[in-house]
């Protein structure tokens, strides 16, 4: 049996600094290199995460204390966080 694809997220980026990020991605076709990011005061704070959860599976986002989970999450449109007041985890429910 095929399971279905419940959440689906591809080439999600989440660009601080400068201006214009889609033109600055578009100027590197679409893979700039940490020093391009660099030399324009940018950070690529998250760079081209693709990311499918299916049907039935269970997905954890783990890391340290500002590796960019909440900001991965935020990036990805239709992800719901629950925040429970004394957990070091995020959670997504489908």
């Amino acid at each position: 049996m095929e399971r279905s694809v419940k959440l689906e997220c591809r080439g999600v980026w989440k660009i601080y600094g400068g201006a214009h990020p889609e033109a600055f991605l578009a100027k590197h076709n679409g893979a700039p290199s940490s020093e391009e990011f660099e030399r324009a005061h940018m950070v690529g704070a998250v760079r081209d995460a693709n990311v499918q959860v299916f049907e039935g599976e269970i997905f954890v986002i783990m890391g340290l204390s500002g590796s960019g989970k909440s900001t991965w999450c935020g990036a990805c449109p239709g992800w719901w966080i629950r925040r429970p007041e004394r957990s070091i985890s995020k959670a997504a429910t489908f």
